[in-house]
């Protein structure tokens, strides 16, 4: 069994000072290529038969930002520092929103854990939802008491 740490699941670089993505006009960003995997798990499906992939927070990694960009478009500043994806090597372009670059990169993942993983073995994506603390927000008092996922029909009332 394997459990992976991977916010963005795929390989993503900060970039403050120009370089490749000056070239589309920016003077800093994220990269983030949503058909390349992170290299902290990219060979886990090879010799794992149970894998446990977390796409949650983590509020001690330096991923932080990004993390919060991702899962709160809102957050950031798509004008200064913009999260560029890239496909296949190449921008993505027109550039997309995070969410719609985030529903690329868990369909491409997917697909790459689904094309290694041992016969017989067993996928779990662990991710976080904007709903995830009952009775507010994780800064107002909300907390998480659940012990198992929401079901489909749970998820759809909320």
């Amino acid at each position: 069994m394997a459990a992976c740490f991977a916010p963005a699941q795929c390989r993503w670089s900060a970039n403050a000072n120009g370089g490749e993505l000056e070239s589309l006009g920016y003077k800093e960003g994220y990269r983030v290529d949503v058909d390349i995997p992170d290299g902290t798990w990219a060979d886990a499906p090879n010799f794992h038969d149970i894998l446990i992939f977390n796409t949650g927070h983590c509020f001690f990694y330096d991923f932080l930002l990004l993390i919060n960009m991702w899962w709160a478009p809102s957050k950031f500043d798509p004008v200064n520092s913009p999260m560029l994806f890239f496909e296949k090597g190449q921008p993505v372009i027109p550039p997309i929103p995070p969410d719609v670059g985030l529903d690329k990169v868990l369909k491409s993942m997917i697909l790459f854990i689904e094309k290694r993983m041992r016969p017989g073995g067993i996928e779990f994506f662990r991710t976080q939802s904007p709903r995830y603390f009952e009775g507010g927000d994780w800064d107002q008092g909300g907390s998480c008491p659940r012990v198992r996922p929401f079901s489909s029909e749970q998820v759809n009332d909320i």
